[in-house]
């Protein structure tokens, strides 16, 4: 479990906490267009992965890089509480 992870609460008037969908919507519009941009890297060969300092020559390799978990880390947003608040207001949906 993450450190930023919490479960979705409901608040004092009765509303769920989501701090995680809150920001995944705050950063949308950005994290689409990283997203995009890494999907072209991706689709050049560009990789994010190089020779370590101090050596020379032919060192590129693709490195698998999960998007989404980069994408989430970069724009902190916790990937493992997300989930969880979607599942409460899903939940919440189904009881009513």
């Amino acid at each position: 479990m993450s450190q930023n992870a919490t479960p979705a609460r409901r608040s004092t008037q009765g509303v769920f906490e989501t701090p995680n969908c809150d920001r995944l919507r705050e950063v949308q519009p950005e994290s689409q267009l990283c997203g995009e941009f890494l999907e072209f890297l991706t689709r050049r060969f560009i990789f994010c992965m190089g020779p370590p300092l101090g050596h020379d020559g032919d060192y590129f390799r693709p490195s698998l890089v999960d998007a989404e978990k980069l994408l989430a880390e970069f724009f902190g947003v916790d990937l493992e509480g997300l989930e969880r608040e979607k599942r409460a207001i899903l939940e919440s949906i189904r009881r009513k």
